[in-house]
Formats: C-alpha cells, structure tokens, sequence
C-alpha cells in the first residue's frame, strides 16, 4: 500500500520507512544573495566651516565655536585651527577642547525655554568673578546646552536653551521671527512720545524700529510699555528707550515667536517640542497671531 505524502514537495516510500518523508530542499545556488541588518555606508560629506561642524555637534552655538577657535581650544588633525579654516568630519580628526568629535555619535537635540532672572549671565560656564551664570540653572539636564542669543546681566524673561547649533542659527539669522518685551519707565507717555518711540532711530549704523508698542499697565508713578521687534534685537531695547529720552528700570523678553513666556517662575525651565522649534521658522505668523492675544489680554 503506498501512502501519501502529506507536505508538498515530500517523496512517498514503501515498507517501513513510509513515515520517513525528505522535503524537498531548494539548492543554495537558487537562493537570492541578502545581506541582513547591512549598513549603508556614511558618505563622505564636503569641507564646511569649523564654527559650522562643531555647532552641528551640539557643543555650542556658532558664535561660541568662533571664540574657542581663536582661544586655541580647537584643532585639525593636530594643528590648531583658526578662522575661516574648514573641515571634513568624516576625513579629519577635529578636536575641541582635547575630545575628539565623533561623527557616528549625534546627540538627541533638546529646547528648553528658561525664565533668566535678574542678575544672572547668559553663558554656561562659571564666571571668573563668582556670579550665577546659567550653568547654575541647568546643572540637572545631562545635555550640552547653550543660550540662543543672549540677555544682559540686568536682563529678565525668555531665554531658549538647545544643544541644536544649527537650529540656533538659522533662529537667529531670522528676521521675520517677533521678540516682545516689557518694558517699566518711569512716568506714562502721551501718545506722542509713544509714536517718537514707533519711529525708532539709527543705533550702531542700522535702523532699530518696533513693529508695535503700547502702554498696556500704568502704575502709580510708571507704566509697562509693551515693544515688539522682528528679529534679535535685545540689545538694543534699553539703548532705544534711552535714546527717547525714557527712564528705564526694567526689562523683560515676554515672547519670541508664538513661544510665550506665561507664568513660569524666574529660574524654572520648561521643555519644548522639536515641533514648536521648527513653527518659529515655518510659522512666524504665529508669533503675530501670539503677539495680538497677549496684547488683548493685558490692556486695561
């Protein structure tokens, strides 16, 4: 009696050894060359600025990657850079302050708006003099971080924190993203020192002019003046005050973009989303749309 294979491609036999079935077996000629879990190898890329390649890293913003290169800190394949000099990541061995850059090895970028109080300096190393810097504020966030942009000493609010120099960059190259600030003067302006101060004036060879200020709070002997500027101009808020002949006493960044600093505490840190960073560039009428409502919310 013969009996019959029972899996497609099995041979049937006879007597004792019908249970026996052989599958049949594809050479291994036939079978289709795969590699399996193969990488694709890492292009070479072109030369770029050194400012460039070490702010891409994460280590610091490109203005800070210029100060280490001409304080020696940085090298190239030995030598000490210097400005203007470009590199290949892939091909050279670049260090900075003696730890060689990785190219395989990129860290997950991070944003953090931070409310820098009064009195602390915008940079995250220790001061020379003993004053707080905001490495005292971030000591608990393993990460490379650095400010993108600055507020002075004296300086109050909204602050981004990132270890993504190429995002910083291009944030502060933008001249269509609106930074709103507060600030306190003493007295309260007619309408006709307020238009003086739309107007703006010439600070540094350049022409320094709001895109909206007003009185949203008087107090007994002062007012907040509320001033708004497309691009990084923080810098120049108290000197234009000045300029108008206004006794500044305070100043404080309220919004960059739609990124409002609310009610988050002087010191406090609040993490930000990849996707509200990437609304600050693609959306920057959000930050007008922004700018309306805090404006509306605050005028009595």
């Amino acid at each position: 009696m013969t009996q019959k294979g029972s899996q497609e491609g099995a041979t049937t036999t006879k007597g004792p050894q019908a249970k026996f079935k052989r599958p049949l077996v594809k050479p291994i000629g036939a079978l289709p060359h795969r590699t399996v879990n193969a990488k694709k190898p890492v292009e070479a890329k072109k030369t770029e600025r050194l400012q460039k390649i070490i702010a891409a890293a994460g280590l610091a913003s490109r203005r800070k990657a210029e100060e280490w290169i001409s304080e020696g800190l940085v090298t190239i394949n030995g030598r000490k850079a210097q400005l203007g000099d470009q590199a290949n990541l892939f091909e050279d061995a670049i260090k900075v302050k003696g730890k060689l850059l990785n190219p395989q090895k990129q860290e997950a970028k991070v944003y953090y708006l931070f409310h820098k109080p009064k009195g602390v300096i915008s940079m995250m190393s220790d001061d020379p003099q003993g004053r707080e810097t905001l490495k005292n504020f971030t000591s608990r966030i393993r990460k490379r971080l650095f400010p993108i942009g600055r507020l002075d000493f004296n300086g109050e609010g909204l602050l981004l924190l990132t270890n993504d120099g190429k995002f910083a960059n291009e944030l502060l190259s933008n001249d269509m993203v609106i930074r709103t600030y507060e600030v306190k003067i003493k007295g309260s302006p007619d309408e006709k020192h307020l238009n003086s101060l739309r107007k703006g004036a010439m600070i540094n060879g350049a022409l320094v002019r709001p895109i909206h200020a007003i009185v949203n709070r008087k107090l007994k002997s002062k007012c907040i003046v509320e001033i708004a500027f497309r691009g990084p101009h923080y810098a120049d808020v108290k000197e234009l005050f000045e300029m108008k002949r206004f006794l500044v006493e305070r100043v404080r960044r309220v919004q960059i973009g739609h990124i409002l600093l609310g009610a988050i505490p002087p010191g406090a840190l609040k993490a930000l989303k990849k996707s509200q960073m990437d609304a600050l560039l693609s959306q920057t009428d959000l930050g007008l749309r922004s700018l309306k409502k805090l404006s509306s919310d605050k005028i009595q």
